[in-house]
């Protein structure tokens, strides 16, 4: 092993010891030697640089690096309240009912701004709707056709969705819009009037199954749900169609719609001679009604019969001295319907349920609607769009003065934890859609809303320990529920 020489000694070898020392890391020319047995780099090794990073090149000289900036995106570490949410390159701002945002790219800055702000109502404006004064400004409509009940009639229609229709009620009287037409009536008595009719009666049910719908078909007609204030007719369009009711009154309106060719029916009232109604004319136009006598006050069967070419029927108002004057509730509910249904079947303006709804002449149209988007997770502000379209087609049709509009936001369905969006904001959709109206007189709302999560009235299925949603079901009212909805209704109608 190379070594140096010693001091004093290695006598005459002292030149070759020193020589055999420096040759280890020298040439003989002087120059280092480039080593090559990993203890030292060569300098034609490189250092390079990826995304993000400055500085690198070979090893003949010394090297920086440095971080370029603005080159690369970071992971960013999210957590709301203390609590870590997730570690991502990116955050997401979502808006939501009430809340609308904005991003601009400040590009000169180097940042981007995000705006959000609060939309539709406000908390006061929420309080405020809530007083009696508010609520009576949009019920006017309601308060002066109510007012008028002694000589004229006074129209409420309930559009909705199978808890509207009465499933879950064990008898057709026991639902919860007939239920509201009694109290209404108990309330609000009528000079020389006791009691009354049932109302809009559809020549089908749309889907109900826990009580006995009141007409039956034979012949197997067609049916549809494009028509109707149900958004639900039936076409007699064959030998051996007809439908049959069973009524209990004094008179009745026939239902049906005119169309361009459209066919005759007839009409027999408890056996009787038949009369036909032809549905011919020069346009489309739902609603259409022919008034008959059922006789004198009681039970009566009424048999709707093909004669020729194709009728559509929406169905019968039943009447029972209340023809002219009192107080009537009238079903045009659609089983399993959600907003978007309505939506569609209400923007075909004279050829549509819209103008059916508008023919029954309401003072208050009541519509009860939400927990199917809820179910389908349609966004809160879709279904408040939505609202509004319904609320728009339905005036569309009709002439001012404009009914006034109840949004009936019932007590939250059932396994509330599984769904996208939480009650409370299809409620507060419902706020921001009475908040915006403006089709009252002085511009002032005629729209309001019945806020039944606010209690005391009904709690939701998850956590009812009083009866109110049917056992076995806890998506549609029991006999007790259907009351509760009723009574509360009444009691904002005042």
């Amino acid at each position: 092993m190379a070594r140096l020489p010693t001091p004093g000694g290695d006598n005459s070898v002292w030149g070759s010891i020193l020589n055999d020392f420096l040759l280890v890391e020298h040439n003989s020319d002087g120059s280092l030697k480039l080593r090559d047995d990993g203890t030292f780099a060569l300098a034609t090794r490189t250092i390079a640089t990826g995304t993000g990073l400055s500085g690198g090149g070979d090893l003949s000289t010394n090297r920086t690096l440095s971080v370029t900036s603005d080159s690369t995106t970071q992971r960013l570490e999210v957590a709301t309240s203390g609590t870590v949410a997730g570690t991502r390159k990116r955050v997401n701002f979502i808006a939501s009912s009430n809340v609308s945002l904005s991003a601009n790219d400040d590009s000169a800055n180097n940042k981007v701004d995000v705006t959000i702000a609060a939309t539709g109502f406000t908390p006061s404006a929420y309080i405020q709707q809530q007083l009696d004064t508010q609520r009576a400004a949009a019920l006017l409509p309601w308060s002066a056709g109510l007012a008028n009940r002694h000589y004229a009639r006074c129209n409420v229609v309930c559009i909705g969705d199978s808890i509207s229709e009465g499933q879950g009620a064990t008898q057709i009287d026991r639902r919860w819009i007939a239920r509201l037409r009694d109290n209404l009536r108990a309330r609000h008595q009528t000079t020389g009037l006791s009691g009354g009719g049932r109302g809009f009666l559809g020549a089908a049910t749309t889907g109900e199954f826990s009580f006995t719908w009141p007409a039956t078909l034979a012949g197997s007609p067609t049916q549809g749900s494009t028509l109707g204030p149900k958004s639900q007719f039936v076409q007699l369009s064959a030998s051996g169609h007809t439908i049959t009711y069973s009524l209990t009154g004094d008179s009745a309106d026939i239902m049906w719609t005119q169309v361009p060719f459209g066919g005759t029916f007839s009409y027999k009232v408890d056996g009787g001679s038949a009369t036909n109604v032809s549905t011919n004319g020069g346009g489309i136009v739902d609603g259409m009604v022919t008034h008959i006598s059922l006789g004198s006050s009681g039970a009566h069967t009424l048999v709707l019969a093909w004669v020729s070419g194709s009728s559509n029927i929406d169905g019968v108002i039943e009447f029972n001295g209340d023809y002219a004057l009192g107080l009537q509730v009238h079903d045009a509910a659609h089983y399993g319907w959600q907003t978007s249904n309505w939506v569609t079947a209400t923007a075909g303006g004279s050829a549509s349920p819209a103008k059916a709804i508008a023919q029954l002449n309401p003072s208050a149209i009541i519509i009860t609607l939400g927990v199917n988007d809820q179910f389908s997770g349609i966004a809160p502000a879709t279904f408040q769009s939505n609202l509004g379209s319904i609320i728009a087609q339905l005036r569309a049709v009709s002439t001012a003065p404009y009914a006034s509009i109840i949004l009936c936001m019932l007590p939250p369905r059932i396994n509330q934890s599984s769904y996208s969006y939480p009650w409370a904001q299809y409620v507060a959709a419902a706020w921001s859609v009475a908040n915006s109206d403006t089709a009252g007189p002085a511009g002032n709302s005629i729209v309001s809303v019945i806020d039944m999560t606010l209690g005391p009235t009904m709690v939701g299925a998850d956590t009812d320990p009083y009866g109110g949603w049917a056992a076995g079901d806890q998506v549609h009212p029991s006999d007790k529920g259907h009351s509760l909805i009723a009574d509360t209704v009444a009691a904002f109608l005042g």
